[in-house]
């Protein structure tokens, strides 16, 4: 209980910083630098385009891995799960490439977090944003009171609420009908539309 104090302690007290290192990992690929900034471009890079990526689809590429630190939290070693989708909204000509991260370690954002106002986020989730970084990226603590969900949102994305929506309400689904807690996994296929 001590140990899960300290971990909200420091969390509360770290940077809200996106591009800072977040410990051992944090990313689902090999890991070289843990932060969201070294590891989440635009575009199709890291990833193969699967073919059934049709526009209003998103599709998990990568994951649902294992990971040891949070980005946006400063230095750590939270567990977590770590996973990369490429989704295809209308606006873009290629597919954008938005890594989530599923924790279910209570996490204080810091100060500088602000609310997120999406209407069609399920009920019982609210959402914080970090500072926007310098890359572009956007990331977004989806939380319920189970777990929090982390996503890197592009900057090329023009509707982050519904991705961020359509990604808790089936990610809710699925946690909610796993066996047990080894069983939680992202969801495959997420259908948010244009």
């Amino acid at each position: 209980m001590k140990a899960s104090a300290a971990l909200l302690v420091a969390a509360a007290l770290s940077t809200a910083s996106i591009a800072v290192s977040c410990g051992r990992g944090g990313q689902p690929a090999p890991a070289s630098a843990g932060s969201v900034a070294a590891t989440s471009e635009a575009g199709s890079a890291g990833f193969t385009t699967p073919a059934s990526l049709v526009p209003g689809r998103a599709i998990l590429v990568q994951g649902t891995s294992r990971v040891e630190g949070l980005p946006g939290l400063g230095p750590n070693v939270l567990p977590g799960l770590a996973g990369v989708y490429a989704y295809m909204p209308g606006n873009v000509a290629q597919p954008l490439r938005i890594q989530v991260w599923f924790t279910r370690v209570a996490i204080v954002a810091p100060p500088a977090w602000t609310a997120v106002s999406c209407p069609t986020m399920p009920k019982g989730i609210s959402v914080l944003a970090a500072p926007g970084a310098a890359d572009g990226l956007s990331l977004w603590d989806i939380a319920s009171d189970a777990y929090h969900l982390l996503v890197a949102l592009p900057a090329e994305l023009e509707s982050p609420c519904r991705f961020a929506a359509t990604l808790a309400e089936r990610f809710s689904f699925f946690y909610r009908y796993a066996e047990s807690p080894q069983d939680v996994s992202f969801p495959a296929l997420l259908e948010p539309g244009l």
